[in-house]
This record gives structure tokens, C-alpha cells and sequence, in this order.
């Protein structure tokens, strides 16, 4: 299944945490195999905040791997794009970040946004193929600006989750200006206080979207910590069964909500290919 994440609102933070959250979240309450990337190139990328779990000598699996092409996702781009495709490809970029559940593809930011853009969006759909064979889950960080590949993910995504902010012009504006894809998001929405909570759901039902598909998330200091300082897989391991008198306790239950959101559609989707198995086997 492919989840893109994406943050309307260029002025927000915490969309990439989130999605490293709830990855772990994922993989601590589920059995499923995910692999997270980005569809750009970026400084501050998912690397920075795993820091601490993805070692720099994972970028040199590939002997003909070389500075020029990168050796993360780069690389990987590259070899689709120019159809040097075979099974093990994905083991040579791919790094493992918690055994067995959880992987990402890293940059190594060597190639030219543009030039790395074209390219990716050029080779889309055989690289979420070739992920697809391998693991149950595709968690993709797509890039604020309307670009060819934000478009392209968008309309390719099974699930989008979706970051806005509190502010209910925001969602209104968000609402009218995407209505297609509506029907496929799940928001996460930044709980900064509580008087404007019920306009919030005002929109919601005026929209005729279920609250289901709406998880209000607390600001949380120890994120950002945990973010800036590469320890975020251990924040979320170490506080996911906190109990309610922890202080990261609302954050906690905002991200298990926000995962079984995800995983209740993962698992429809799943139900459905095995009745079309079935029904097909019978015919």
C-alpha cells in the first residue's frame, strides 16, 4: 500500500516526524513490513532524524556505485531510470532500521534537485512496483511545492495523511481546493489550543468527512528533542505504552490513532484482494 505524507501548509512543522512515528508505531503494534522515503532532495532529510539507527557505510553497498550517481536513492532513481532493473536491486539501496519491519531509502545528495526530480518522476511507478513486491507498506515524504512528483504521488497514493494546521480557514481552503482526493486523507491536525476545535469539526461534517479521519496532535518538546538529536525510533519505542499520568501520553495516543487509521485501511485493501483472489478461483 503507498501512504503519501504531506503538509499543506509550508509554514507547519513536523510532517517527516510524524512519519517516522508512526512508521514505529506501525511496526511495534503490527506485523507488516514498511519502507519509508522522499521524493526529494533535501538537507534536513529522514536520514537526519534517523540518524542514530542508519549508518553512513549502508550508502557503499554497490561496488559500481559510484560519488557522482549516489548510492541512496540517487542511485536507485538512476539504475530504474535508465531500466537496469533485476530483483536484488532494492538490496542495494535500501538500509534496514529496525530488523526485519522497518527500512529506508537514503539520499546521498549528489545529484541536482531538477535534475533528481525529472528522473524520479520519469520512473514513479516502476519503483513503487519493484517496492511493492517487497514490503507491505511504501510511507512517501513528498515535498511542500505543487511539483510534478507531489502531483504524480498524490493521485498515485492509496492514502494520503495530511498536515494542516488548527487555523479553520486553512482546512477550508485545503477542502475546496482538493477536493478529489478527500475521500483518501487522513489529517493530522496541529492541536495548539482548544477554541477552535469545534469549528474544526464543524468543517468536517459540513464536508461530510468522517471524524474518523481526523487526529489532533499536541505539540510535544521531547519530539523536537528526539527529532534534532537522531533518537526519535527510541522516543516512540520507549513511551509507546506510557500510561495517562505520562506527560507524553496525549502525543502518544494521537500517533496509535493516527496508525490504526492507517493500518484499518491497509487491512480493507488486503480483504479485498483476497475476495478477488477467491471469487476469481471460483470462476
Amino acid at each position: 500500500m503507498r501512504v503519501a505524507f504531506w503538509s499543506y501548509d509550508t509554514k507547519l512543522w513536523g510532517i517527516s516526524s510524524y512519519l517516522v512515528a508512526i512508521s514505529v508505531a506501525s511496526v511495534i503494534k503490527y506485523p507488516y513490513s514498511i519502507v519509508i522515503l522522499e521524493s526529494h532532495l533535501k538537507s534536513n532529510n529522514l536520514g537526519d532524524i534517523l540518524k542514530n539507527n542508519v549508518r553512513d557505510t549502508l550508502l557503499l553497498k554497490e561496488p559500481s556505485c559510484n560519488y557522482y550517481e549516489g548510492c541512496g536513492i540517487e542511485g536507485l532513481v538512476r539504475k530504474i531510470y535508465r531500466g537496469d532493473i533485476y530483483p536484488e536491486l532494492l538490496n542495494l539501496y535500501i538500509t534496514e532500521v529496525l530488523q526485519d519491519h522497518l527500512y529506508y531509502i537514503p539520499q546521498s545528495r549528489v545529484i541536482h534537485n531538477r535534475i533528481f526530480e525529472y528522473e524520479f518522476n520519469q520512473c514513479l511507478h516502476s519503483m513503487i512496483s519493484l517496492l511493492e513486491q517487497q514490503y507491505d507498506l511504501c510511507f512517501i515524504d513528498i515535498a511542500y511545492q505543487k511539483n510534478l512528483n507531489t502531483k504524480a504521488i498524490l493521485e498515485l497514493s492509496d492514502l494520503i495523511v495530511v498536515h494542516l494546521s488548527q487555523n479553520p480557514d486553512a482546512i477550508v481552503n485545503f477542502v475546496k481546493n482538493y477536493p478529489s482526493i478527500i475521500s483518501k486523507s487522513l489529517f493530522l491536525i496541529n492541536k495548539t489550543s482548544g477554541q477552535s476545535l469545534i469549528k474544526v469539526k464543524n468543517i468536517f461534517l459540513k464536508y461530510q468527512i468522517p471524524l474518523d479521519r481526523l487526529v489532533l496532535i499536541p505539540d510535544n518538546e521531547m519530539l523536537k528533542e528526539a527529532w534534532h538529536g537522531g533518537e526519535l525510533i527510541d522516543f516512540i519505542s520507549r513511551y509507546y505504552y506510557c500510561g495517562q499520568e505520562d506527560p507524553n501520553y496525549l502525543f502518544i495516543r494521537s500517533i496509535r490513532k493516527a496508525t490504526e487509521a492507517i493500518m484499518k485501511v491497509m487491512e480493507t485493501g488486503l480483504n479485498i484482494r483476497s475476495e478477488e483472489a477467491f471469487l476469481c478461483g471460483q470462476l
